[in-house]
């Protein structure tokens, strides 16, 4: 996405993911052994999406956000909503049957949940903010992608809503 006043117009299926009482399991474990959870978790669930053919797009602390498009190859069409859901089971099964176990082995009490959000439509997708001091070659540039639409709120709120475990779609 280009740096104007463009704007990428598409049908896509995003998922958002988030990790359950996060604020309390940062309370009781020490910083080193949150930052190893965090990092697992994290990766698991880009796994997930990866391996459902979508692209992990945006992170907000324990919080990620997915983007699947449709796709075909000779014989089929792929949608975008089945790869979400496929990413969605995935995720819970890399939760269920590799993180909690490890974790379980090291951190006896501790066992991590997310919630899951998904929706399908249309989004426009844009790229903010602002680039460095032209002045100052060493300053950074503060931009990033903006996915805007109904659709990347409800799959946001679906997620606040979705129980540990569950899929809201």
């Amino acid at each position: 996405v280009a740096d104007s006043n463009k704007v990428f117009k598409g049908k896509l299926s995003i998922l958002f993911v988030d990790m359950r009482k996060s604020t309390d399991l940062t309370d009781e474990l020490k910083a080193k052994k949150m930052v190893k959870v965090y990092r697992a978790f994290i990766r698991m669930i880009i796994q997930g999406i990866r391996y459902a053919g979508g692209f992990a797009r945006q992170f907000a602390g324990d919080g990620i956000m997915g983007v699947f498009q449709d796709s075909s190859d000779e014989d089929s069409v792929t949608r975008s909503s089945q790869k979400a859901v496929n990413a969605a089971r995935y995720i819970l099964t890399l939760i269920d049957y590799c993180l909690n176990p490890s974790l379980k082995k090291y951190i006896p009490d501790v066992a991590i949940g997310c919630g899951i959000g998904i929706c399908t439509g249309d989004i426009m997708i844009t790229k903010v903010g602002m680039r460095g001091k032209e002045a100052d070659e060493s300053s950074e540039n503060e931009t990033g992608i903006v996915w805007v639409g109904s659709t990347t709120n409800y799959a946001s709120r679906f997620c606040g809503l979705a129980a540990p475990r569950e899929i809201f779609i």
